[in-house]
């Protein structure tokens, strides 16, 4: 998914004003875990964005074929059914710990798990998972407005893990790209004190683990530093760019 929308994404898609391949790709990518679609609320949306959006939409649903011929008598009811089931199925499948617990180090998890939310009640997930979204991208994009095209699609795809229902540990692997570029810019512009953040960042993120760290990193995994570092890589950003912009 990663690797797609890295390869799909350029400069010319930031406009949404018309249908073309990268922009095609990019948002099937995307879409692979539905909310990983977060970031592209970093683009320029346009009055006929939603009718090209529609249209995507229309066309991805060729792809459901398959599982609609394969439903009794055909019904796009069932399928629509079927669908649910399977968005909503971790909660009832899992282990509570894969749900509520620290292997889910996301906003909306440390949510649940406070307010000791049943990890079968997935409607649960998904409207505080979109309130999270809804006031992070206020914030975010106050806050990104002066970056480039480039710099505030990474910065928003690197935020997707942490406002994720259920990102796991592999979503966060969507942080790489931008921590790569705040690493790069804080040795080229000798900003000891980004370069120093965006290191820690990348520690936090990356090896958080009761695997790499044993019982610290079990507590780490418990505060959700996965998250955290997220955030801290995020302020090393703005910090960076008060300086340069990049």
């Amino acid at each position: 998914m990663l690797a797609t929308a890295l390869y799909c994404w350029n400069s010319s898609s930031i406009f949404v004003t018309k249908i073309n391949k990268g922009l095609f790709f990019l948002i099937f990518a995307l879409s692979t875990k539905i909310f990983t679609l977060f970031s592209l609320l970093s683009l320029k949306w346009r009055k006929k964005s939603l009718i090209i959006i529609l249209w995507i939409g229309l066309s991805f649903s060729f792809i459901s074929i398959p599982a609609f011929w394969n439903e009794p008598r055909h019904s796009p009811i069932a399928l629509l059914y079927s669908w649910n089931e399977a968005a909503s199925s971790a909660g009832k499948a899992l282990n509570p710990i894969e749900v509520r617990g620290r292997r889910n180090p996301s906003l909306p998890g440390l949510i649940l798990r406070l307010a000791h939310v049943p990890p079968e009640r997935s409607k649960a997930d998904v409207l505080t998972a979109f309130m999270i979204c809804a006031l992070v991208a206020l914030i975010w994009r106050k806050l990104s407005a002066n970056f480039s095209a480039r710099t505030s699609w990474l910065s928003w795809l690197a935020i997707t893990p942490a406002i994720h229902p259920l990102p796991w540990w592999h979503l966060y692997i969507l942080t790489f790209p931008l921590a790569m570029i705040v690493v790069n810019q804080s040795i080229k512009f000798k900003n000891r004190k980004a370069l120093f953040l965006a290191t820690l960042s990348i520690f936090l993120i990356g090896c958080s683990t009761e695997t790499f760290l044993g019982q610290i990193g079990v507590f780490l995994e418990i505060t959700l530093a996965k998250t955290w570092g997220t955030l801290l890589l995020l302020h090393s950003l703005l910090l960076l760019n008060k300086k340069t912009s990049f």
